[in-house]
């Protein structure tokens, strides 16, 4: 696992970028056991409820995205 966060180029859809951000670095860092030290038992299954419904929402965001505007999504990945 990486030790470092690494400043790179951003993409050219702001969705992307959210969907990154919060796959390899917000997810994991709120659901790693180490950080979660402290933390109730609610409040730890509450944050993976609730991690797992944004992840979901941004997943149906991009759906929706390609569907409105398929020429846009097919360019920015190729």
């Amino acid at each position: 696992m990486l030790k470092s966060l690494m400043i790179g180029d951003l993409l050219p859809n702001a969705l992307a970028n959210l969907s990154v951000l919060c796959d390899d670095v917000f997810f994991p860092l709120l659901n790693n056991t180490v950080n979660q030290d402290g933390w109730t038992k609610v409040i730890v299954n509450d944050m993976k409820t609730e991690s797992q419904e944004m992840r979901n929402g941004i997943a149906q965001m991009k759906g929706l995205s390609a569907k409105l505007n398929p020429q846009k999504l097919t360019a920015e990945v190729c």
